[in-house]
């Protein structure tokens, strides 16, 4: 790993099962942009697109979007995410016996790039577990 690389992870209260469908099924997957209005479109294997659109009254209409590289249900996602220099981002799960630990990790084409997307990392950690928190067993 180089100079620009991060590790963030976080532990959800929640199987390992329902953790993957939060981040594989648009409907979950909206939820976890903590409540803001908006539509997702995954198609979640290797080679398959996804596109995310946001609503942030502040800032409009966000879209963002790219592609899965690696998928292994209930254990790893790969993406990458149009418009970004940094390497694909890694999502590995791990079954905890009831709860899920959550490792990304990603190297980036510069620092600044590395420290933005560590903080969205620790914030879509936050922002799963509270979706997460709302859902049924």
């Amino acid at each position: 790993m180089s100079g620009y690389d991060y590790t963030v992870t976080g532990v959800m209260d929640a199987p390992v099962e329902r953790v993957w469908q939060v981040w594989t099924e648009a409907e979950h997957y909206t939820g976890v942009f903590h409540g803001v209005p908006g539509s997702a479109k995954l198609d979640v294997r290797p080679g398959g697109s996804w596109r995310v659109t946001i609503s942030v009254p502040e800032a409009g209409e966000e879209r963002m979007s790219g592609s899965y590289v690696e998928v292994v249900p209930h254990r790893r996602l790969v993406t990458t995410m149009d418009g970004h220099e940094a390497s694909p981002m890694a999502m590995d799960l791990k079954d905890l016996g009831g709860r899920t630990e959550i490792t990304f990790t990603q190297t980036c084409a510069t620092a600044e790039e590395r420290d933005q997307s560590e903080e969205g990392s620790r914030i879509l950690l936050q922002w799963c577990a509270d979706h997460l928190a709302t859902l049924h067993p």
